[in-house]
């Protein structure tokens, strides 16, 4: 697969997924229906934050609501003391987010507290994002498998007193103030947004502190930028680079984000295989995935327990009818983490079953059980 078939413009992987995806079209702001809510910058432009969920529609039953779920802001059963329906400033929320008398942050901006509800301390979640115009034909299939992932890591992230979401590309990321631009630099700006003066409190990353659906949405709106350098995908560079003691020192564009005694959860979702050598072009990253995964494994204090991958990738045998690469040095690479710590899906599938049992497995990742603890 030389740089022929990928020249061109084409539509933006994520400002399909963000941006777009809010505007008027297909991917309108209904798409967002039954995602439970605490306001309605949780629901894009066409719908309101009402009884809990977006549109005032219970996913489980498809009906309206007519009183508000006991948890609006993990979508998870209640506890006995939840009155209301309804997080408000300064009021007691469910279990499964905070304790009672403390403040939801996806409510008030306010920092949770600990308590029974927050029973994982830490994790570290980043996003890898390959961004060549090779990924146009995936778009829609890669849109629906997002915001499942969305709807079910709001959840599952609620477990756990203290998060960081970062978002990379694969490549460059010429959105970014100059200095930022370099492989592995967290997305800071989308086309329209500065995401992290507007939604992250100047960070390069969302935490607990943040309202998750705007910024999350914020980040994935960035979309590509055609920039020198955004043709040469190299996730797995730009995944150790996103890690590394460099861009996570004080000062520096990922300042902050990676904490190697928290638990890492990765999400990387290209189209094509990480193969510097075989790829005539000269695109991919350096060395050998049993290389990449020994320098993953030493960021993260030599404990593989820590690490956690869900890649949506090509597949290990020649597709049909797909033009997605064969990939197996990222099925090697993935094949080094622990099992049970793993979730892979070809992207060559069909949107219903990528969502149906990818974001499935991928969501066990998260679990109650708090990854290496």
């Amino acid at each position: 697969m030389g740089l022929a078939w990928r020249e061109g413009p084409r539509g933006t992987l994520l400002a399909l997924v963000g941006a777009a995806a809010l505007a008027s079209g297909c991917f309108s702001g209904t798409f967002l229906s039954g995602k439970s809510c605490t306001s309605d910058a949780d629901c894009g432009p066409d719908l309101r934050c009402e009884n809990g969920f977006c549109g005032g529609v219970n996913p489980t039953t498809g009906e309206p609501t007519t009183e508000a779920p006991t948890s609006a802001t993990a979508g998870t059963s209640s506890s006995a003391s939840s009155t209301s329906g309804e997080t408000t400033e300064g009021a007691s929320v469910t279990d499964s987010q905070t304790t009672s008398g403390t403040t939801a942050p996806a409510t008030t901006g306010e920092p949770m507290t600990t308590g029974p509800s927050c029973n994982c301390e830490t994790i570290d979640v980043l996003v890898v994002i390959d961004q060549s115009m090779s990924m146009e034909e995936f778009e829609d299939k890669v849109i629906a498998v997002f915001f499942e992932l969305f709807t079910g890591l709001e959840e599952a992230i609620s477990h756990y007193c203290s998060y960081h979401i970062g978002f990379t590309f694969a490549s460059e990321n010429g959105h970014n103030d100059p200095e930022c631009q370099g492989l592995g630099s967290l997305i800071r700006k989308a086309k329209m947004e500065d995401c992290s003066a507007m939604h992250l409190d100047g960070r390069s990353y969302v935490d607990e502190t943040d309202e998750l659906g705007p910024a999350m949405l914020c980040l994935a709106s960035a979309g590509s930028t055609l920039i020198d350098g955004e043709q040469n995908p190299r996730p797995a560079q730009a995944l150790l680079n996103a890690l590394s003691p460099e861009l996570n020192a004080p000062g520096a564009c990922n300042e902050g984000f990676f904490r190697p005694e928290a638990p890492l959860a990765i999400l990387l979702i290209t189209d094509l295989d990480d193969d510097l050598d075989g790829n005539p072009d000269g695109y991919g990253s350096p060395n050998d995935p049993q290389d990449w995964f020994s320098e993953l494994f030493m960021l993260s204090n030599f404990n593989p327990d820590l690490l956690s991958i869900a890649a949506l990738i090509g597949p290990k045998s020649m597709p049909m009818g797909c033009n997605a690469q064969v990939s197996p040095r990222l099925h090697e690479f993935v094949g080094l983490f622990v099992d049970a710590n793993t979730a892979t899906a070809n992207i060559c599938d069909d949107a219903a079953t990528l969502t149906e049992e990818f974001v499935t497995s991928l969501n066990a990742l998260f679990g109650e059980d708090c990854m290496g603890t």
